[in-house]
């Protein structure tokens, strides 16, 4: 993630906030203060939290493995939503075909 500053967009001006991870970036948003950043890892998503100058603050917590949808939420309220789909697991045992 980079920030670009209107006034002198050329890329020479350009700051990196979140540099280039293994995971991909699905989704983020600017939401209280910090980016929220939800990346997928290994088929499944990790949600991180990350200052303005690109720090990471946190990893949150999901319940499960699963896959985040969408953050949605406002630049200066503390709470943000988003969809989560569960990754199915089928259960244990022998299967044939």
């Amino acid at each position: 993630m980079v920030c670009i500053d209107i006034e002198r967009p050329n890329r020479k001006n350009w700051r990196e906030i979140v540099a280039e991870q293994e995971d991909v970036i699905l989704t983020a948003r600017l939401i209280n203060g910090h980016f929220v950043v939800a990346f997928m890892h290994n088929a499944h998503s990790l949600v991180k939290l990350y200052d303005l100058q690109g720090e990471k603050s946190q990893e949150l917590a999901l319940p499960t493995l699963g896959s985040v949808q969408e953050i949605s939420g406002r630049q200066n309220h503390a709470e943000f939503f988003s969809g989560f789909y569960l990754v199915f697991i089928p259960p244990h045992g022998e299967f044939a075909l």
